[in-house]
């Protein structure tokens, strides 16, 4: 799903087949390079883990990504969690979407101070639509577009928020064809995670919180009486039980969970069929436990290039799991390829 956040930047350039997709988390940098052939397939060229980027860093400005060569595409796709964002999924008389003042119905304010896209979604109906909006503080968008200077390689194509970049890739490639049952796909970041529910390719429900691995880490600190390195490793290598430690993190999100699959399992008249984690947490062994709990599914993890050629070498020094926190770039990448 290209929330058109590619058009906050409102380029015209020429079709896209070499792209890098750089995704900017709290935690660190992923970025992925992919190119698509002349028939629309897909190969991974590279990807690699990077160094984290402060970009909330006031002193000096903002410092020039420097990609490692094999990552140097011709053009760049940007995700990026933008804590400070507003994302609602919306519905919308079909003949009323063009012209309406969005930044009201995000609760942001107006341009020029916001950057704000929007996309529509086929409706169950010709007069209402979905559409996922998305309000992004301007400041925060042209620290992005420092990051690439013009002139240089790669050149920046588009900026998107991570956790629709990574829900894009889903309705991209992870929908089956004729499928019947629901979706849940949840993005478990370092300090957001969102839940979306979604019948193939449409989004029926779209949640947020402000809750990620970082805040089960300080959890874990608080209940276990240990340092904050000791209590990352034990959340990500699954050293010990903390579900009691998570479970007060996501409060909100596991009381909002059930809500969320009862209403699109009304709205689309199909079960939940799957549940689908993308993100730092994606294979917390604990996360998929109480997830399982919850809904009566065993959890997937994503694998973001199922589908497509990964070149020799491309992935050096990725340890299994760690695929899933590519979603976002890739999904990015994607968008941009699809783009123009």
């Amino acid at each position: 799903m290209n929330t058109r956040l590619s058009g906050l930047l409102s380029r015209i350039q020429p079709r896209m087949r070499d792209v890098v997709g750089i995704d900017i988390g709290s935690s660190g940098t992923k970025a992925v390079r992919v190119r698509a052939d002349r028939s629309g397939q897909f190969t991974v060229v590279a990807a690699g883990l990077l160094p984290r980027i402060d970009l909330a860093s006031s002193g000096g400005g903002i410092t020039p990504l420097q990609l490692p060569k094999p990552l140097q595409a011709w053009s760049a796709a940007i995700a990026c969690s933008f804590p400070q964002a507003s994302v609602k999924l919306l519905t919308m008389p079909a003949d009323k979407i063009e012209g309406t003042a969005f930044a009201e119905l995000l609760g942001v304010p107006r341009p020029p101070e916001t950057r704000i896209g929007h996309l529509a979604f086929e409706g169950e109906s010709r007069t209402e639509v979905p559409v996922m909006a998305v309000g992004v503080p301007s400041a925060d968008v042209k620290r992005l577009i420092d990051l690439l200077p013009a002139g240089g390689r790669p050149a920046l194509g588009s900026v998107e928020v991570s956790s629709l970049a990574a829900l894009s890739l889903h309705l991209r490639r992870g929908v089956q064809p004729d499928q019947k049952g629901c979706d849940l796909v949840i993005d478990a970041g370092e300090q957001i995670t969102t839940m979306t529910l979604c019948y193939r390719d449409r989004p029926l429900v779209f949640r947020q919180f402000p809750q990620g691995a970082a805040a089960v880490t300080e959890q874990i600190v608080t209940d276990l009486g240990v340092d904050s390195a000791t209590a990352a490793d034990i959340l990500h290598n699954g050293a010990f039980d903390v579900r009691a430690s998570l479970r007060r993190v996501f409060d909100a999100f596991l009381r909002q969970l059930g809500i969320a699959v009862d209403f699109a399992e009304r709205r689309s008249g199909q079960r939940l069929q799957r549940v689908l984690l993308t993100g730092g947490l994606a294979v917390n062994s604990d996360l998929c436990a109480e997830l399982l709990s919850q809904v009566g599914l065993k959890p997937e993890v994503v694998s973001p290039w199922n589908g497509m050629t990964v070149a020799q070498n491309a992935l050096p020094n990725l340890t299994k799991g760690q695929e899933a926190t590519f979603a976002a770039a890739t999904g990015a990448a994607l968008n941009l390829l699809d783009v123009a």
